[in-house]
């Protein structure tokens, strides 16, 4: 299964990235809205990871309310800033406005620095992945390719996880002082929008799927390249132990000192020594050797 497994989990990694790019450039991360004595309409807020947009309803009734200032779509270090330095503004509103838009400033770029981390780790585990595949198994690319694809969806949700308690802030821009006048949050629920949840739930589940599945993506490539580099470290070894080929096998060469003379070189050539030189008939010395036939005692011919 390594070449389909690698194909799920290329797609798999490609449809998460492609859902953070929608959900990193959205308008609602998260909405929430206001009422009086929870009827009339004062105020609904739509916060990105960048820059937010803020519905004055009043502004309707007082165009030349001083709080008239904050309604649009600006940066939100434009709306800390604000609530921060002019708490003339709006008392009831600017009260909690100043912390709560600091928190989603700054865990705003936090999130866009997790998006950024968790493309790089993305592209960098693809890019291994398919190195491994197409042109060099070795084990520690596909290693290096899971680690990477690993620390993707733990960002993803370590970030997300953070972001959304922190901007829980935003859910409490009404003090109590105000609450008793008839002002309300409109509900108690977190006002995280679609943005959050779908990077949560989709994204952070894709990555997952992703790594269970990127166990089989070992192919047999990577096996034989594996028992052929362990062949070339036997034979490199074997070549270096003198053992096997070094000084060791040079002193027991036949052909080398002491035995440089063949020990048949001091013969003459077969055919030209006659092996029955120094001897008779069937192991007898020759008719001669010894001074001719022995005497008998007692007569002569």
């Amino acid at each position: 299964m390594g070449a389909k497994a690698v194909y799920f989990v290329l797609a798999f990694e490609g449809i998460a990235s492609f859902v953070w790019l929608i959900c990193a450039f959205a308008p609602s991360w998260h909405v929430k809205s206001y009422y009086a004595a929870g009827l009339v309409h004062i105020m609904t807020m739509y916060i990105g990871l960048r820059s937010g947009q803020l519905n004055l309803g009043a502004c309707t009734l007082f165009a030349d309310s001083k709080a008239c200032q904050l309604e649009g779509t600006h940066q939100l270090y434009w709306f800390e800033q604000r609530l921060c330095s002019a708490n003339d503004i709006a008392p009831t509103f600017a009260a909690g406005g100043c912390v709560a838009f600091q928190n989603v400033h700054i865990f705003g770029n936090i999130m866009v620095f997790i998006v950024i981390c968790n493309f790089a780790a993305v592209s960098a585990g693809c890019g291994f992945l398919a190195y491994y595949c197409w042109r060099k198994p070795q084990k520690k690319y596909r290693q290096v390719a899971f680690i990477c694809l690993l620390i993707a969806p733990c960002l993803n949700v370590l970030g997300l996880l953070v972001y959304g308690v922190q901007t829980r802030h935003l859910d409490e821009l009404v003090p109590q002082v105000a609450k008793t006048a008839g002002l309300s949050n409109g509900s108690n629920s977190p006002g995280l929008a679609w943005a959050f949840w779908v990077a949560l739930v989709t994204t952070c589940s894709f990555q997952a799927l992703a790594a269970i599945i990127f166990k089989n993506v070992k192919s047999r490539a990577e096996d034989f390249y594996e028992q052929e580099k362990e062949r070339r470290a036997i034979e490199a070894e074997m070549a270096a132990d003198p053992n096997y080929g070094g000084e060791m096998a040079q002193q027991y060469d036949p052909y080398a000192a002491p035995y440089a003379q063949d020990p048949y070189a001091q013969q003459a050539p077969y055919g030209q020594q006659d092996p029955y030189a120094n001897y008779g008939w069937q192991g007898y010395p020759p008719y001669g050797a010894e001074g001719g036939y022995p005497q008998q005692g007692g007569g002569t011919w």
